[in-house]
C-alpha cells in the first residue's frame, strides 16, 4: 500500500469493489451514475490498492477548484473500506488533513472529531425527518409515464417542477453564489431528468430544492435546499409534501439552516434526527447554509438510485 491513486469509475475494480461493500444495486455503481459523474467531471476518486492490484479502499471527492473558491476545497464522501484491510482508510485521512480545504457533508460518530482535529468546524445545519401516510394518486403514475411535472397553486403562490430548465439554474447560481452555473446544471441532473424537483415561488426569492428516490426500497423525499422568507418556504413545502403523498413517498427528510428548521418543526411536525453532522474548514468560502449541501453529495442515492 504505497499511497493513494485516482481510479476511473468505469474501471472494472472500481465497479466490483463499490458493489461487493455498498451492494449490488448501489447507485455507486450504476450505469447511469458513472455516465453521469464522467460527463460532470467534477467527481474524482481515491483508491488504494493491496498487495495483489485489488481495491481495498475509496473515498469520493468533488473537486471545487474551479467551481465556487480560489482554494481548492474538496468535498468528500463514500470513504469506505474492506474490512479485512480498514488500515488502509488511514491513507485517504491523511490526504483530507493535507487538503488545503475540505467539507464532509455528512457523517456521524467517532470520524467526526478526527476531523475537527484536522481544523474542521460543524456547520449548524438542522436534520429532520417526517413519515407520511401515501395517497397515490394520478401524479404517481405521471411521475414513472411521464418525464414533465408542473404543478400550480394560484392561492398559495406556488410552483412545482421537474423541468429544471436553463432559466431555473441561472437564476439558482444567482442565489448559491458563488456557486457556477455549469456545476448547478450538474448537479441538479438526476436518473430520466425527472427526480429533481424544485418548489418556489412568483418572486423567485424563495425556494425548495428536493428529489425522489428510494432508500432500501422505501420511496423518500430527501429536500437537500430550502430559501428564503420563512412563510413562503413552509407554503412551498407544504405542497411538496402533499405531492409527496400522491406519489407514494413514505418518508420526507430535510437538512436545512437552524433558523429554517425550527420553522419547519413547528409548521409541519418534523422531528429532528440526532448524530448526522456536516464538518468543514472553509467556512468563509462555502455558499450560505441553505446551500451547502448542494457542495456534496447529499441526494445522489436518490437521483442515481434504483
Amino acid at each position: 500500500m504505497a499511497g493513494t491513486i485516482e481510479l476511473k469509475l468505469n474501471d472494472k475494480n472500481y465497479i466490483k469493489f463499490v458493489k461487493e461493500l455498498f451492494g449490488k444495486k448501489s447507485y455507486q455503481g450504476s450505469i447511469d451514475f458513472i455516465k453521469w459523474a464522467q460527463q460532470g467531471g467534477f467527481i474524482k476518486t481515491q483508491a488504494v490498492l493491496n498487495n495483489i492490484g485489488e481495491v481495498s479502499s475509496i473515498i469520493q471527492m468533488i473537486d471545487h477548484s474551479g467551481t465556487f473558491d480560489g482554494k481548492g476545497t474538496k468535498s468528500f464522501f463514500n470513504f469506505i473500506a474492506d474490512p479485512r484491510e480498514a488500515g488502509s482508510g488511514m491513507l485517504h485521512l491523511a490526504n483530507i488533513k493535507r487538503a488545503n480545504a475540505f467539507f464532509i457533508p455528512a457523517l456521524s460518530g467517532e470520524l467526526s472529531q478526527t476531523y475537527i482535529s484536522f481544523g474542521g468546524k460543524q456547520v449548524e445545519l438542522m436534520w429532520l425527518q417526517k413519515t407520511l401516510l401515501p395517497v397515490p394518486g394520478a401524479t404517481f403514475f405521471k411521475l414513472f409515464f411521464s418525464r414533465s411535472i408542473n404543478i400550480y397553486n394560484e392561492k398559495k403562490d406556488t410552483f412545482i417542477t421537474n423541468e429544471v430548465s436553463s432559466g431555473l439554474i441561472a437564476h439558482i447560481s444567482e442565489l448559491a453564489a458563488p456557486l457556477s452555473k455549469k456545476y448547478i446544471q450538474w448537479r441538479l441532473n438526476s436518473k430520466g431528468q425527472k427526480r429533481i424537483f424544485i418548489g418556489y415561488d412568483s418572486s423567485w426569492k424563495s425556494l425548495v430544492i428536493a428529489c425522489v428516490g428510494k432508500r432500501k426500497n422505501i420511496r423518500v423525499m430527501r429536500i437537500i435546499c430550502c430559501y428564503g422568507d420563512e412563510k413562503k418556504i413552509n407554503l412551498i413545502l407544504g405542497e411538496m409534501l402533499g405531492f409527496a403523498r400522491r406519489v407514494g413517498v413514505f418518508v420526507v427528510l430535510v437538512t436545512t439552516s437552524e433558523q429554517v428548521g425550527y420553522s419547519i418543526i413547528k409548521q409541519h411536525a418534523f422531528k429532528v434526527r440526532l448524530g448526522a453532522k456536516t464538518i468543514t474548514n472553509n467556512t468563509q468560502n462555502l455558499p450560505v447554509n441553505d446551500f451547502c449541501m448542494l457542495v456534496g453529495d447529499l441526494g445522489f442515492e436518490e437521483q442515481w438510485g434504483s
